[in-house]
């Protein structure tokens, strides 16, 4: 399992060399589906940091806080990334090809499930835990 720095810094990286910066709400979005495909693909968790139920769903603080400052604003910054393994790399990049699509508001709208891990934490904001987001993905694969 990576830190979720790791895997925020190289989204950012990814993204703004494709030229579609992310802001923080979509890293947020992003980390969250990353986490619920390496269960789907890998049956592991991919990030050791937990998921809090916010406002705008699934959020890991610390990467929230660490990109506030860019507020609604794409985040410009590149890093060098070296220490994550190419199969992860490649649930990485799928999930940002799959979603790159799609506007922030529809993510925050799909992370929002009624029968999704947040729905049920969404009033006291607290942590969603690891083995409800595997469970709802597992489930969202048989389901397709």
């Amino acid at each position: 399992m990576y830190d979720a720095l790791t895997i925020a810094m190289y989204i950012i990286n990814k993204c703004f060399e494709e030229g579609a910066p992310v802001t923080n709400l979509r890293l947020q979005k992003l980390l969250y589906f990353i986490q619920g495909m390496s269960y789907v693909i890998k049956n592991r968790a991919m990030i050791k940091d937990e998921f809090y139920a916010w406002q705008y769903g699934p959020v890991v603080p610390k990467i929230y806080f660490e990109y506030n400052g860019y507020i609604g604003n794409p985040i410009r910054i590149t890093y060098t990334i070296n220490n994550i393994e190419n199969e992860d790399v490649e649930i990485i990049d799928y999930v940002i090809n799959q979603l790159k699509q799609y506007k922030d508001s529809v993510l925050v709208t799909l992370s929002h499930e009624k029968d999704g891990p947040w729905y049920g934490h969404r009033l006291d904001r607290s942590i969603i835990k690891k083995e409800e987001i595997r469970k709802y993905f597992m489930e969202l694969q048989n389901v397709n």
